[in-house]
């Protein structure tokens, strides 16, 4: 009887240990930060990725974005290094580019899936004449374009793109800054 119970307990052990690798290798293998010094982070999702970066999707409770079609970045810290709080306000300031569509949301992780609270994208928002997007997102209404963040103390920030004639060349990433601007 001893025996079996010591055999289930390092069956168990090993089992949580891999679970526990493989979450961290999907976090830590997959992820990459496409500009420098930017809060965003990007899983390649094109031909020759590894499968990492579809499972970083797939355990979120979504599908990994059609490769060479679309690009997806995430921030959940500020350009300061501070956890986005949806307490807290945010601009969101940059050149989208030449992108065919984008769509900027705010989203909880909690959970089994992602849920996405707000959603702003290129149809519904409003440049500067030079091209400049700038977006606030906070708890209260803003005048201009503005999201609001969800309910949770925390937040994902979520950047989704479509580029003309992507199938193979390199995407036109944005570079998006994330200024945290009061309290």
């Amino acid at each position: 009887m001893r025996l079996h119970l010591g055999g289930g307990i390092y069956l168990v052990a090993g089992a949580m240990l891999g679970l526990i690798s493989a979450v961290v290798s999907v976090d830590r293998l997959a992820a990459r930060v496409p500009l420098s010094g930017s809060a965003w982070t990007m899983w390649g999702t094109g031909t020759g990725t590894s499968f990492y970066a579809s499972a970083h999707y797939l355990l979120g409770g979504r599908l990994p974005p059609a490769p060479a079609q679309t690009l997806e970045l995430s921030a959940t810290r500020d350009d300061g290094g501070n956890a986005l709080d949806s307490r807290c306000t945010y601009l969101i300031e940059g050149k989208p580019g030449a992108l065919t569509w984008w769509s900027l949301a705010t989203a909880s992780l909690g959970g089994t899936a992602t849920r996405v609270e707000a959603l702003l994208d290129s149809s519904s928002s409003v440049l500067d004449a030079d091209g400049t997007l700038y977006v606030t997102v906070s708890p209260s209404p803003r005048a201009g374009n503005w999201i609001a963040p969800p309910v949770e103390k925390t937040f994902t920030l979520l950047f989704t793109a479509a580029q003309k004639g992507a199938g193979g060349s390199a995407p036109v990433l944005p570079q998006l800054d994330v200024t945290r601007s009061g309290c």
